[in-house]
Parts: structure tokens; sequence; C-alpha cells
């Protein structure tokens, strides 16, 4: 904050150190009535059997002394206006009278009164309320109700029975999680998820890679055998005949298969079967897939195979 600085006598007074002094203050005291807000009373002016006491206003932006007078409806405002003699000519004669300061205050009154500048109804003027006050007013927030709420404690934030006072970030990333409650983690490294022996902390799935821990799906389904044939020749090496492919599921691709296993579901034959019948079935990759084959002499309708495939990534 500006401050004036005299160090004795034989001050060298001139104007612009007149205007220092104020503008040391003006704007600390504009920015304090932007604060506070305009057309209000914020001290004093409290009626008392039909006289009203003094205190201090802000009207039209302007802080004003409120001078105790009797309960009206029109405030007016009242500018005093000190005149001197002034030397302009530098020659010793003050000879012409100025103005040098003025002062404004208001009160009760008549806009016809003498000195009156300018006049407002008192209904315009707002009483500002101290916190004290407000805290008293103001009812305990809930979920319906717009109020005043307590800062919960750690302890209360890390219970789970505490449903009036509010949490903070800070208090909120310190609530632990564990297994009988939710709350914040932190994650392991790699190395720790690798040791495996820290129970407090959350692990990743590239923490868990990197441990050596795979993503494993099991994939189960049915599938029927295209271009079927009725015939008793053994086609075990013709993968265009009797064939059904198997997809990865989603998120996984044909590197990572590790196994299948396969049987039939269903066979329809055409003949009665003999003792040395034939029935075989075979896999392979087949680009993005796996490709299956399989056959059962005397069969002349579409295979069925049931299938389980294990995926590891």
């Amino acid at each position: 904050m500006d401050k004036l600085i005299i160090s004795g006598q034989g001050f060298p007074g001139a104007n612009e150190y007149l205007a220092f002094a104020e503008s040391s203050s003006h704007d600390q005291i504009n920015a304090i009535v932007r604060a506070i807000g305009d057309n209000v009373i914020f001290d004093g002016v409290v009626d008392d059997n039909g006289n009203t006491s003094a205190g201090w206003i802000i009207y039209n932006n302007e802080i004003l002394p409120f001078e105790a007078s009797e309960t009206g409806e029109t405030v007016v405002i009242i500018e005093t206006v000190t005149e001197a003699a002034y030397d302009t000519s530098q020659t010793g004669n003050f000879n012409q009278i100025l103005p040098v300061w003025k002062n404004r205050k208001a009160k009760f009154g008549d806009p016809g009164d003498a000195g009156v500048v300018a006049s407002f109804d008192f209904g315009t003027l707002n009483r500002i309320r101290t916190v004290k006050t407000l805290d008293g007013l103001l009812e305990q927030a809930t979920e319906e109700i717009l109020g005043l709420n307590e800062i919960a404690t750690q302890d209360e934030t890390n219970d789970n029975d505490n449903d009036t006072h509010v949490i903070t970030p800070k208090k909120l990333n310190a609530r632990k999680a564990t297994t009988e409650r939710r709350g914040v983690v932190e994650l392991v490294t790699n190395q720790e998820a690798i040791n495996g022996v820290d129970d407090e902390r959350a692990v990743t799935i590239a923490a868990l890679k990197a441990a050596g821990y795979l993503i494993t799906r099991v994939s189960q389904g049915t599938i029927i055998l295209e271009n079927q044939i009725n015939s008793n020749i053994n086609n075990s090496n013709d993968w265009t005949k009797n064939y059904g492919f198997i997809y990865p599921p989603i998120g996984f691709t044909i590197e990572h298969l590790v196994g299948v296993s396969m049987s039939f579901n269903f066979v329809g034959f055409s003949d009665y079967l003999e003792d040395n019948e034939e029935m075989w079935m075979k896999h392979q990759i087949d680009g993005d897939k796996v490709r299956v084959i399989a056959q059962v002499n005397k069969n002349d309708r579409n295979t069925k195979i049931n299938y389980t495939a294990i995926w590891q990534k």
C-alpha cells in the first residue's frame, strides 16, 4: 500500500504531493467498496423510536458517513465546500478565494434543504449482514436445503457413517482403500508386482504382464461344418470339404491361441455303420482363424462340432 512519508518540518508542499496523499488510499478504498457492494448499509444506521443512529453507507459506489437524524423515507446527500484564499500569482497577495476541500454526508432530510446535491429513497439501501449473523440465520445444509456445513475431520472421512459434514479433496485423498471400505489406492510398480508381497496397493494390467501374468480367455461354442459331402472316401487332407471356422474372441488375435479341443456334437448317417467305419477331425491355422475339418463314413448331413479354445496374451 502506498504511503506518504513526511520526514520533518519544512516539507515542500505542492499539488502533486496532495494528489499522492489522496490517491494512496483511493484505489484501496474503491476495491473495498466493490467487494462490499453498492447501495448498502454496512455499519450503524439503526432506527430507535423514530430516530436513526449514525453509521456508514455506500451509495453510487461512494462511502458516505450517515449522520444521526430523525427517521424518514428520503435520504439526502449534503455537500459542504470549504474555501480559502489562494496566492495564485505567487506575489504574497492571497486575494483569490477558491475551494480547498469538500465534505459529503448522508442523512434523512428534504431534497430542498441547503447543500443537498442528491437524494434517494431509503428503501434503496440493503443492510449487509455480518458473517456471524449469517451463521445464525442459515440452516444446516442437507440434500434439500442450501446452507452451512462443517468440514469433516480425517477420522470422519475415513468412516462411512457421517453424512452431515463435507469432505475436502485433501482429506479424500488421504482416505486409503482397505478390504472394508472404498478409498484411494496407490499403484504398485512393475517390480513390486513381480515381488508379489504388497497387499495395500493396486496392480495394473501392464504391471501384471511385467510380472509374468497372462490374460487368459476361454472360448467355447458349436460350429456347423460347410460343404458337406456324402462319401466313404477318406478326405482327411481336403480342407475345402466339411469345414468350419473358430474365431478369436474380442481383444485377442490368432497369435494368442494356446490350444483347442474339439468333439462331435451331431452326425447324420445315411446307412447302418459297420465295424470298419472311419471318424476323424482335424484343425489348422488359417490366417486370422482356425479351420476345422471332420468326416464320418456314411455321413449325409452337416456335422456339428463342439470346441473349447484357450487364448492368452
